[in-house]
């Protein structure tokens, strides 16, 4: 019994000093990150981040899973049946990619 209770407060004690280090550690980088948003040198990084949010719009994606597909078509028409297993590969891939964006922003 005493023994499980040593465990008990040894597991509490590193908790405890777990959540007192990293709300020390969170309120640090936050004085860091507040004043370095507020600073008007940062104008470039700013619209780094902003240029960079665009890459989240699945519009971009959708286009990059249709061009593969419809490159898979023109691959086809022009190779011959030596690369009839990449084209079939080309294809399906570009569909599971296709659809698993769909899915994706359906449940998102």
């Amino acid at each position: 019994m005493i023994k499980n209770l040593k465990i008990e407060f040894s597991i509490f004690g590193i908790l405890l000093l777990s959540i007192l280090l990293s709300d020390n550690i969170d309120i640090s980088l936050y004085k860091i990150f507040n004043d370095f948003c507020n600073s008007p040198n940062n104008r470039y990084f700013k619209e780094f981040f902003i240029n960079i949010t665009e890459l989240g719009n699945s519009l971009w994606y959708f286009l990059i899973a249709l061009i593969f597909f419809v490159f898979s078509f023109f691959i086809k028409k022009k190779t011959n049946k030596k690369y009839e297993m990449f084209y079939k590969k080309l294809k399906i891939d570009s569909i599971f990619f296709f659809f698993a964006i769909v899915v994706t922003c359906v449940l998102t």
